[in-house]
Order: structure tokens, then sequence, then C-alpha cells
């Protein structure tokens, strides 16, 4: 599973558990562990798939807490911009379960600090 926002990785890197919206079926993968990729396509974790969730409002609400996102609609914002304007079908539940020695966030303890030494 690729990740592309800072956010979504700082959470799962600092709280050990991210909610991700995704198009992918992962049911089938439930209780799995898989790997997890930043935007340049580099491995850096490996987490288990927890639980999927349709998307809907009142799952939404329920997990945004676990996005990293500073809100629901900020959450939200970020999956329509990254899915061509529209929510995606699911809401995957992930608990990481191992950091490899790349880390996406260069040692910065979340993606704020991060971009505040980015140019």
């Amino acid at each position: 599973m690729r990740f592309r926002s800072l956010r979504a990785i700082s959470q799962l890197m600092g709280k050990g558990v991210v909610a991700t919206m995704r198009n992918g079926k992962y049911h089938d993968l439930i209780g799995r562990e898989i790997v997890i990729r930043d935007s340049r396509n580099i491995v850096f974790a490996k987490a288990k798939i927890v639980a999927v969730f349709e998307n809907l409002k009142v799952f939404r609400k329920l997990l945004w807490k676990y996005s990293g996102f500073e809100s629901l609609e900020e959450w939200e914002k970020r999956a329509r911009d990254l899915n061509g304007g529209k929510l995606p079908r699911y809401i995957v539940l992930l608990k990481l379960t191992e950091k490899l020695k790349t880390d996406p966030l260069c040692g910065f303890e979340s993606a704020k600090e991060l971009l505040k030494h980015t140019v």
C-alpha cells in the first residue's frame, strides 16, 4: 500500500495505527501483514489490516481521528484530491507491525516538524 500524505505516514509511524480511504478491495486481506510504501515507492514499514469499512459518513466520523488529519473535512478533501474529486469506496484501518530502516519522516517526530525544515 502506498501513502502520499505525510500526515497519514506520521500517524502510522507515531501512533502505530492509521485509517486510510482506499478504492481497492482489502476485505480478503483482513488480518494479513502488508508492506507500506511512501510516495517514492520506498518500503518503510509493515502493517496489519485490522478492519475494512464501507466509506459512509458515520464511519468517517468515527475513524477520522486515526487518519492523521486535523479534521474530518481536511481528511475528506485530501481523499477527494487524490481520487479525482470522489471519495474512495472503503476505509482501511491499519496497525503498524514493523518499522523498517528507511524513515519517510527523516527522523522528525511528525509531518509538521518535517515541513518546518523543508524549503
